[in-house]
């Protein structure tokens, strides 16, 4: 499946949805798990 095919399955709302940027945590704010 290619991008034009999800964006046909997604209809008008597509762009919205492919390029949504979650803005409710910082990412400096996220502390990832170390390799130990």
């Amino acid at each position: 499946m290619n991008i034009e095919e999800i964006k046909k399955l997604l209809g008008p709302d597509a762009d919205e949805l492919l390029n949504y940027e979650c803005k409710g945590i910082p990412r400096k704010m996220i502390h990832a798990p170390g390799p130990d």
